[in-house]
């Protein structure tokens, strides 16, 4: 057993194989050298040693080849393991030392790496935080971004409703007659038509049908003027959504005649002219007779 561990304490001391393998055979030889031990040499020891007429038969008895045998083999056996453990440690003493520099160096590296790993990992902790940081700030960057492209599109949207409103509030048109001689006289009324229109911003009047009706709700004012060169009278009125509203009469022969009123109109209302029963009109390129619309302010 002592044999086995000193084998093994050897190959731990990174000792090659044919080192262990020569110690092995001295071992062996050793072991062999214990075996030539015979009982002759056994007995010739035992007469060297038990001699003289002091020593009775008995006494000689007690010393027998069985008994002296196994003790001479283990103090031969410690003999051996003494000088092989001797001879085996004196030998790898300078090994040993070299191993436990390297073991020591490895150690201060780890140790230095462990170092460096706390401090990394300390410097991580560190980033993270930053990093954690930055995202907040830009969560926070980004719901601000939101609510202003919110607002930015509300205030799109109000800039837009005001441009239609503004221009839906800018209502007016002017338009001539649009005939070159007297106009008239007929049986019955009939709707004037204007048909040199001078502006119509809002697009509220009608060329085709001349009547004007209101794109939106407010105080409106009107005017018509007319101009007749002949015997027959000169009658017209202004009406709203089928009801006379103003008027004009002019004198036989040559005369000219105007009105205007201001009204409320919704959205929707129409205003438009009609000429009286045997009345007529005269125009040409002066343009004595128009009709006029404008929006003063809406409600």
């Amino acid at each position: 057993m002592r044999a086995i561990t000193a084998l093994l304490m050897l190959l731990l001391l990174g000792l090659t194989e044919a080192d262990v393998q020569n110690i092995v055979n001295e071992n062996e030889i050793r072991l062999e050298k214990q075996n030539i031990v015979t009982e002759n040499e056994i007995s010739s020891l035992g007469q060297n040693i038990v001699t003289g007429s002091d020593i009775s038969p008995e006494k000689q008895s007690i010393v027998t080849d069985s008994e002296i045998s196994p003790d001479i083999q283990h103090m031969e056996v410690q003999r051996n393991t003494s000088e092989f453990q001797g001879d085996s440690w004196g030998s790898c003493q300078p090994d040993m030392c070299n191993l436990l520099m390297k073991i020591g160096a490895m150690e201060a590296r780890m140790t230095a790496s462990e170092s460096k790993v706390d401090t990394l990992h300390t410097m991580n902790q560190g980033l993270a935080l930053q990093l954690r940081n930055t995202e907040t700030r830009l969560t926070t960057t980004e719901i601000e971004l939101r609510n202003t492209e919110t607002r930015l599109s509300t205030s799109e949207k109000q800039v837009e409703e005001l441009k239609e409103n503004a221009v839906k509030e800018q209502v007016v048109f002017s338009a001539g007659f649009g005939f070159d001689g007297n106009y008239g006289h007929f049986n019955t009324e009939i709707t004037l038509v204007y048909k040199k229109v001078f502006i119509n911003i809002g697009n509220g009047y009608n060329k085709i049908t001349g009547i004007f009706t209101a794109p939106v709700r407010g105080v409106y004012h009107f005017t018509f003027y007319h101009h007749h060169l002949t015997i027959n009278r000169c009658q017209a009125s202004l009406n709203k959504n089928g009801m006379v509203i103003s008027s004009i009469a002019c004198e036989k022969n040559y005369g000219m005649a105007s009105n205007g009123i201001t009204v409320q109109l919704e959205v929707g209302d129409q205003v438009y002219v009609r000429l009286w029963v045997d009345s007529l009109l005269f125009d040409n390129h002066s343009h004595f007779s128009n009709f006029n619309g404008i929006l003063l302010f809406t409600q």
